[in-house]
């Protein structure tokens, strides 16, 4: 479990500096300027997709057959702190042009994308083990 959850660390802190790089990158390339805080979207989604598998993973412990809307329930959660916190970036009286909405889904679909995966892989060994029990 722990050498799970490591491993989920290091790969979504990896991909989380390499696609925000390449967004800032991008700024600066282009000069356009955004009207919301890039580090803080970057930062809220590392850290909320880091706590979401790790609950995930240490609930996988006690209900693993229940690991599915344990993912569901801390993704709505996870989507409703996004949005509430980053609320005036999203919903203010500026709308976002559509390279900065892309730039602000950037981070959130690649979130999604790894922690989907890495349930993924818990569903397949939840599976083996039911296999390898009967």
């Amino acid at each position: 479990m722990i050498k799970r959850i490591v491993f989920f660390i290091i790969i979504s802190v990896a991909c989380f500096f390499s696609t925000y790089f390449l967004s800032i990158k991008y700024i600066e390339n282009t000069s356009m300027p955004i009207t919301f805080n890039l580090d803080n979207v970057y930062l809220f989604q590392v850290v909320s997709t880091i706590v979401c598998y790790s609950l995930t993973e240490i609930l996988y412990k006690k209900k693993p057959r229940d690991i599915g809307f344990m993912f569901l329930f801390f993704t709505v959660v996870q989507f409703s702190l996004l949005f509430y916190v980053f609320r005036d970036s999203i919903f203010g009286e500026e709308s976002l042009s559509k390279i900065e909405k892309a730039i602000f889904i950037i981070p959130v679909f690649l979130c999604l994308i790894i922690e989907v995966i890495a349930v993924m892989k818990l569903l397949s060994i939840q599976e083996t083990k039911k296999i390898n029990k009967e």
